[in-house]
């Protein structure tokens, strides 16, 4: 992760890289009170990508800004939430069209459509869309 220069930028950095990546830490997790929280996905939404900066269609504002999220269903929930705002072409990549394999098997027992729709920790979702 790159952290751009700032005291808070660093704080946040500093918190993030002292919590242990185990399979055993599957729970609760406590946010410290200067780290930003809410439930409201809108008012979310609206700080980080105003919308109307994101009608303006200028991408600049994707470069500084990121969103931290434990599972690829809410990134993904939340890109086409901002790509329907932003009402602009995308283009669709898959990281699967077909399988080719010299090895005897059960290859072609699983489709790319359903690999594409596996989505879990440590996988990247299969279909990428971009604007």
């Amino acid at each position: 992760m790159r952290v751009i220069d700032g005291e808070e930028n660093q704080r946040f950095a500093n918190w993030l890289s002292s919590l242990p990546y185990t399979p055993s830490m599957y729970g609760s997790l406590e946010i410290p009170r200067w780290i930003q929280t809410t439930d409201d996905r809108e008012r979310f939404r609206e700080f980080v990508y105003p919308a109307v900066n994101l009608r303006s269609q200028d991408t600049a504002l994707f470069r500084d800004r990121t969103i931290l999220s434990s599972t690829n269903d809410a990134v993904e929930r939340f890109n086409d939430e901002i790509a329907e705002l932003r009402n602009a072409a995308s283009r669709e990549y898959f990281s699967h069209d077909e399988v080719r394999s010299q090895e005897t098997g059960n290859v072609d027992d699983y489709t790319p459509e359903y690999l594409r729709q596996i989505t879990c920790q440590g996988i990247p979702m299969g279909i990428l869309r971009l604007q």
